[in-house]
């Protein structure tokens, strides 16, 4: 069986078939490829605000004998690791509390909430 005909001018046409398999194999790799994707970008983007949520922890940490803790994340010396931007500072919520701060986030669908400075009595 051959994947190519004559038309009654001569010229050669492509198999309907073999037109229709091959453009229902693109649409089924797209479908499948495009969920990969996502997933992987999210995965990207759900370990860079992990590693970001980390190093805010440990500059924290780091202040909390001294007490100088700054008035908006954006004062720390961040690093952004694991290839985050500074946009990921959004998902993390900041505030001064007192002497110390309360820094939190969700991540991953579970929310964390740290405190720093004097324990409260």
């Amino acid at each position: 069986m051959s994947s190519t005909t004559k038309d009654p001018l001569g010229r050669s046409q492509r198999d309907p078939l073999l037109l229709g398999c091959v453009a229902f194999a693109l649409v089924l790799g797209v479908v499948l490829a495009v969920p990969s994707f996502c997933n992987a970008r999210r995965a990207a983007r759900d370990s860079a605000h992990s590693a970001l949520w980390h190093e805010v922890n440990q500059q924290l940490q780091g202040r909390e004998a001294t007490g100088a803790f700054p008035a908006n994340l954006g004062e720390l010396p961040l690093t952004y690791p694991d290839n985050g931007l500074p946009e990921l500072l959004k998902l993390i919520d900041y505030r001064r509390d007192g002497n110390g701060c309360r820094v939190s986030t969700t991540l991953r669908g579970r929310a964390l909430e740290l405190r720093y400075g004097p324990t409260e009595d």
